[in-house]
């Protein structure tokens, strides 16, 4: 099992935009194609990593901004600081191959190496996708 985990605000960023922001329509459509394609090719799934998990409509956010329907959103994270949530997702689910994380934050301490960092006003481009790739042809286990 590939595990993709994804924070959504700075990964789907469209600029520029005008305050207040609607986060919930404030799609990037070429990164969702990028992320769409990185996670069928390598059949990820999906944990949700932003403080949109706290949006009981987070899984359905993400369909509507044009995440294709094939790629399982399995989960959210809780609220400690990301990385210790991850940490803490990757103990008390096991049952994964490798992993790799999409965020605009970046620094993940002990994560870095599973780090494929996007900047907050750019969002998703094809050389995060190119490192994404790179993290995941070295397996975990």
């Amino acid at each position: 099992l590939n595990t993709m985990f994804y924070q959504i605000n700075g990964i789907k960023k469209t600029v520029p935009y005008t305050l207040p922001i609607d986060f919930e329509k404030l799609y990037n459509f070429y990164a969702i194609a990028l992320i769409n394609r990185f996670a069928l090719k390598h059949n990820a799934k999906v944990v949700v990593t932003s403080s949109w998990n706290c949006n009981p409509r987070y899984r359905e956010i993400l369909y509507e901004s044009g995440f294709d329907s094939r790629i399982q959103v399995i989960g959210k994270t809780g609220d400690l600081g990301r990385y210790e949530e991850i940490l803490h997702y990757l103990y008390h689910h096991p049952n994964f191959y490798n992993f790799v994380i999409f965020d605009d934050i970046a620094d993940f301490n002990v994560l870095n190496d599973w780090l494929a960092h996007c900047e907050f006003e750019v969002g998703i481009t094809r050389e995060v996708i190119e490192k994404a790739e790179e993290i995941l042809s070295t397996p975990f286990k």
